[in-house]
């Protein structure tokens, strides 16, 4: 049957490898009590016991047409529901499974439907679905099996149907509360960052006593008095460790305190990393490992377990990103679990002692639902809704894919980092993960996310930016409850025909559209280039009321500071606040009040001021006036602010004054123009100077290339007369008179 028990066996021991379940969690006990006092182990019940075994078996290794083999887990909870119906069999007087009727089934359903569940109440439509698919199963192995259900007790239909299943009953995986996850983690990274030296300190400080005072050879009780005494002297030293307020004193203390400290571990991991609590359990010694990531020499860590989830037995080495805190938490594993792994030869970080027999036992799934419950009420994280929260640890995984998913997380506070780190990683080349699951549900919860954000753009009347303002003027179809089904109908086609995303900031969303993105973002808004002033002046910014408050705030702050700011820095100024007034405008239904009039007059006035400096300083900037000596008049200062010169003649009257002793007044512009006159005859004085040098270049080039020329001759007539001279040179050679007969002759 399995590779420890044997069919006849009276207890099943299941090839169950998966970390986190307990030991009753991997076996299937046959001698289950029935209602007339027996077990089914008993010799009157071998042909129901031959027929269930069979059943469970065959569901393993031939299941029927069309489905999966059935896993050790999944036999596990077969089994669970099969003894369930023998058990309700023998209370109604039926032998086997061939002797039910459709009767039978009915009474059945209804005995499942009230039958109570673990939590209050009645069970859950799934769970009474389970039950019932064991009918269903074993009528499809009928010609497997010596005693089956001889008829489909639900005939054109499916157990989960009849039991109610549906889309309204499917209860949806939790997840936590955001500011309940928030104080939850935040509180867990304190006892890891800040609190485990000094509990680590007072179990040291207690074994070390402990061994000193049993190596003395003194009783039991009087060693640990004397543990006892060496962690009460740490309380008057300075700064004893008092995790969550509470002074370590006793032995007990200092358990608690360690165990709190791993399910401070265990949050952390399932926090930030998104995985399952059978995969987390797993964790061993050594679980961190780096990665290059690319040429830069950068290193990006790697939590190493096992994944159990439609792998094969035993699970398959899987690796997840670890960003720093989920690091500092393993090493902090590693510290705690020390003693007992020591103690044990195993290798597991999540250890823990068996209350019974004292022996070191893994952390189970059950444990550790409970263990985060007590970790949460003994630091007082918040309540939701006047209650505290029922925490499991599957809530964690969907949380950790919304916090990942969703694009604003400026309500995370100091969690916004760590997940910023691990989002960016996830989307980058340098991530070799393969939990999909996980990915798909990262990707479910963003479309979740671009759909609230678009439902709301749809039905709302008031928007800013130049986004907002075309859906605003466009979206009157989809507002209201007439619109309802248009609205969702629409946002289920942008999401199913269009990679479409929307990325939230602090002051507003961004519709991303790389062709249109001012701040140069090709596959999403590019941080370094995004700002208020930048996303106002882009196609893809929208602004809800939401964010009024930001506005409000930038607005209020450019006041504060504009006392104190010289003329020049107050036109930026006055430019910020006039974007929040624009935004503030739009967002209140386009009615200024009487405070912002008031403060787009003084703006205009203090533009007309900066530009009136500009000009007596010479230092004007309109393209007109740059470099250039100018008049100034109300015309020219109006120019140079950039706006109309008839406010001076009717808001602005009293600036008229300063113009015209400004215009009277020597000024700078008179200097700057008499320096250019000069200036402008040096240079032409110099061009002259330059000319000059150019013509006597070039007569020297002449010159010089007649006197190389006659220099060349010279030498070529020098060589001549060198030739013709060792001509005249060379000697003549003698003539010789022949002598005798011959000479006559001659």
């Amino acid at each position: 049957m399995s590779r420890r028990s044997l069919w006849s066996d009276p207890v099943w021991e299941l090839d169950i490898d998966v970390a986190g379940r307990r030991a009753d969690q991997k076996r299937v006990r046959w001698g289950v009590a029935l209602a007339d006092g027996s077990r089914l182990t008993d010799p009157q019940h071998a042909d129901l016991l031959e027929a269930a075994r069979r059943f469970l078996w065959s569901m393993a290794v031939d299941p029927p047409h069309g489905r999966r083999r059935s896993s050790p887990s999944s036999l596990f909870t077969k089994a669970g529901a099969l003894l369930t119906l023998i058990q309700w069999m023998a209370g109604e007087g039926f032998a086997a499974f061939r002797s039910l009727d459709r009767s039978a089934v009915d009474r059945y359903q209804a005995y499942v439907q009230q039958r109570r569940g673990p939590r209050p109440g009645k069970s859950s439509p799934i769970t009474v679905g389970n039950y019932l698919r064991i009918l269903k199963d074993l009528y499809h192995q009928r010609t497997k099996l010596p005693d089956a259900l001889s008829f489909d007790p639900f005939p054109h239909t499916t157990a989960g149907l009849v039991a109610g299943v549906c889309r309204a009953t499917r209860r949806a995986i939790a997840f936590i509360p955001d500011a309940v996850a928030i104080d939850l983690i935040s509180k867990a990274l304190h006892w890891i960052e800040r609190e485990t030296d000094g509990i680590l300190e007072q179990r040291d400080r207690y074994q070390d006593a402990l061994q000193l005072a049993r190596a003395r050879g003194i009783s039991e009780r009087e060693s640990r008095r004397c543990a006892f005494h060496a962690i009460r002297a740490r309380l008057k030293e300075p700064h004893p460790p008092a995790p969550a307020g509470r002074l370590i004193t006793t032995k007990h203390d200092i358990d608690r305190c360690l165990k709190y400290l791993v399910d401070a571990c265990f949050i952390a991991i399932a926090g930030f990393v998104g995985m399952r609590a059978s995969e987390i359990l797993s964790i061993r010694i050594g679980a961190i490992e780096y990665s290059p990531l690319g040429a830069s020499g950068a290193k990006q860590a790697y939590l190493v377990a096992r994944l159990f989830k439609t792998a094969e037995v035993g699970g398959r080495l899987e690796r997840w990103l670890a960003p720093a805190p989920v690091v500092t938490a393993v090493k902090v594993l590693e510290r705690v679990s020390e003693p007992l792994r020591v103690a044990s030869g195993r290798d597991e970080l999540f250890l823990t002692r068996n209350t019974q027999y004292c022996q070191v036992i893994g952390i189970t799934n059950m444990h550790i639902n409970w263990r985060i419950r007590e970790f949460a009420a003994y630091n007082g994280v918040r309540h939701h809704e006047g209650r505290a929260w029922p925490f499991s640890t599957h809530q964690f995984r969907k949380t950790f894919a919304r916090f990942i998913a969703r694009r604003d997380r400026s309500q995370l506070l100091a969690l916004a980092d760590h997940l910023k780190h691990v989002s960016v990683a996830m989307t980058a080349k340098g991530y070799v993960g393969t939990d999909f699951d996980l990915q798909q549900l990262v990707d479910h919860e963003g479309q979740i996310e671009t759909a609230t954000a678009l439902d709301r753009f749809l039905s709302a009347d008031r928007l800013a930016g130049k986004m907002g303002e075309r859906i605003a003027a466009g979206n009157a179809s989809f507002r209201g409850r007439a619109g309802q089904q248009v609205r969702r109908d629409y946002i289920k086609f942008v999401l199913n025909e269009t990679d479409l995303s929307i990325h939230a900031c602090e002051y507003g969303w961004c519709v991303f559209q790389a062709e249109t993105a001012r701040c140069g973002g090709r596959l999403a808004p590019d941080p370094a280039g995004r700002s208020p002033a930048v996303c106002l002046d882009c196609a893809n910014f929208v602004v809800e009321p939401k964010h009024a408050p930001y506005w409000r705030e930038r607005h209020a702050r450019n006041r504060r500071i504009m006392p104190n700011a010289s003329r020049l820095t107050r036109a930026a100024l006055d430019e910020a606040i006039a974007q929040c007034d624009r935004v503030l405008s739009r967002l209140e239904g386009n009615t200024m009040s009487k405070i912002a009039v008031e403060g787009r007059r003084n703006r205009a006035a203090r533009a007309y001021l900066a530009a009136l400096d500009r000009l007596i300083e010479a230092k004007a900037t309109h393209p007109d006036y740059a470099g250039r000596p100018v008049r100034i008049t109300p015309a020219a200062v109006a120019k140079e602010a950039r706006r109309s010169r008839n406010p001076l003649y009717t808001t602005h009257r009293a600036l008229l004054a300063e113009i015209e002793a400004a215009a009277t007044g020597p000024t700078p512009a008179s200097d700057l123009a008499a320096t250019v006159a000069r200036l402008a005859a040096s240079n032409a004085e110099l061009r002259g100077v330059i000319q000059q040098l150019r013509i006597d270049k070039r007569n020297l080039a002449t010159e010089n290339l007649s006197l190389l020329h006659r220099a060349r001759l010279a030498e070529d007539r020098l060589r001549a007369r060198d030739r013709e001279l060792a001509a005249l040179k060379r000697p003549v050679p003698a003539r010789v008179i022949p002598s005798g007969p011959n000479r006559a002759a001659l």
